[in-house]
């Protein structure tokens, strides 16, 4: 199955789900996509863009000795926006690679969280 197939499989787990993506969190760019309506590549980078930040943050000194987080970093992140919901997952074994999901709310994330974690940890 291709990486774009495995997209479109997450996308229909989760109700909701507009966009799935895979992403290079290192070059901030998205490099396959499956969604319900064309999504300019600038948008998707800016998305990779936004996941890439919200992974740094919760990497940082003042988090991690605030909040403390495992060895490997936040596997998941959440982003939250007027528009819609943006849930984006890391690799724990290629720093480079991410999963991006864009959602009209917050209903089908659970389902999707699954889904995601798989499909990351199979690339």
């Amino acid at each position: 199955m291709s990486i774009e197939e495995k997209l479109d499989a997450m996308r229909t787990v989760a109700e909701g789900c507009s966009l799935a993506a895979f992403g290079d969190r290192q070059t901030r760019l998205v490099l396959r996509v499956s969604s319900d309506k064309p999504w300019a590549q600038e948008k998707l980078d800016d998305l990779c863009s936004q996941g890439a930040d919200c992974f740094e943050l919760a990497d940082s000194e003042a988090v991690v000795e605030k909040f403390g987080v495992a060895e490997e970093g936040a596997g998941s992140a959440i982003l939250l926006n007027a528009r819609d919901v943006r849930l984006f997952f890391r690799s724990q074994t290629d720093d480079a690679d991410m999963i991006c999901g864009v959602f009209r709310s917050s209903d089908g994330m659970a389902d999707v969280s699954e889904a995601a974690q798989t499909l990351i940890s199979e690339l």
